[in-house]
């Protein structure tokens, strides 16, 4: 999460140098988190219903709406035990283990 920055550079047979250089910032909200936990099960193929990955993330948001931390971290813990659940079933490992820890950043 966050900025991230990558820089390459190429040079030709003839010595000719070129370089490129890229920002991109990584964000992880409760409208981006659903979708790429939605995408990453139709990919696999999984029967495994969004809603019930998709209530705890909302869950989570009107908990910090509201102000109550303690309610909030519990349901994205929630979430991130029944992504881990699914590790391996709905999700691969690699999915998983980035479900996750898009979760994790969102703790308070």
């Amino acid at each position: 999460m966050g900025a991230h920055s990558f820089s390459v550079e190429a040079v030709d047979k003839a010595g000719n140098r070129s370089s490129q250089s890229i920002n991109i910032l990584v964000i992880v909200d409760y409208d981006r988190l659903p979708s790429l936990t939605d995408q990453f099960l139709v990919t696999n193929g999984s029967t495994e219903d969004l809603s019930s990955f998709e209530s705890k993330l909302m869950s989570a948001k009107q908990s910090e709406e509201k102000g109550n931390t303690s309610a909030h971290n519990g349901q994205l813990q929630a979430f991130m035990n029944q992504v881990k659940a699914q590790s391996g079933k709905a999700f691969t490992e690699e999915q998983a283990k980035v479900l996750r820890e898009l979760a994790e950043s969102m703790v308070k």
